[in-house]
């Protein structure tokens, strides 16, 4: 994908999840830093059979987005604070994704989870209690970070399938 194709993507994601519901926004950042995570580990594993089986269904061995958080980590293609960011940005995503009564980021735990959230802020969001916008921070700076992270990781680690010269 070209750069003007990645801005353009990500504009339009931005202007999407901005004007969301809180619930949606919780489900919508959620599934964009899983998203991302999944293009990441895609990019880095050998291309074959076995890689789609790894990602398709929600019982695949990396099929929900904790999986793919702890694979993404203890491969070291995102550091313990992007791994701790990703893991709070699930756990709101939970309770809005379970909780059939009306949850809002001002409920508990959702609050108490973005007071949690690591991402640098503009002014004093933590002290304003503007957890909605510490939630939306937090995913659009972790998608910055990841969006690209395949590229860089290609320049670094290049798996490829082993070959042997027997046959079974």
């Amino acid at each position: 994908m070209k750069k003007e194709e990645h801005l353009d993507s990500l504009s339009r994601f931005l202007e999407y999840f901005q004007g969301e519901t809180d619930r949606g926004a919780a489900l919508i950042g959620a599934a964009m830093i899983e998203s991302k995570l999944e293009n990441l580990l895609k990019s880095t594993l050998v291309d074959n059979f076995s890689k789609s089986e790894l990602f398709n269904g929600h019982n695949s061995p990396i099929g929900t987005f904790s999986s793919k958080i702890k694979l993404s980590h203890a491969l070291g293609l995102i550091s313990d604070k992007e791994a701790r960011e990703a893991n709070l940005i699930r756990k709101i995503r939970n309770v809005f994704a379970h909780d059939l009564e009306e949850v809002n980021f001002s409920s508990q735990p959702v609050c108490n989870y973005c007071l949690e959230l690591q991402a640098s802020t503009p002014g004093d969001l933590k002290n304003e209690k503007q957890y909605r916008s510490l939630y939306i921070n937090s995913v659009v700076l972790l998608t910055l970070v990841i969006w690209k992270r395949p590229d860089y990781v290609k320049q670094q680690t290049i798996l490829r399938q082993i070959i042997c010269d027997y046959e079974l």
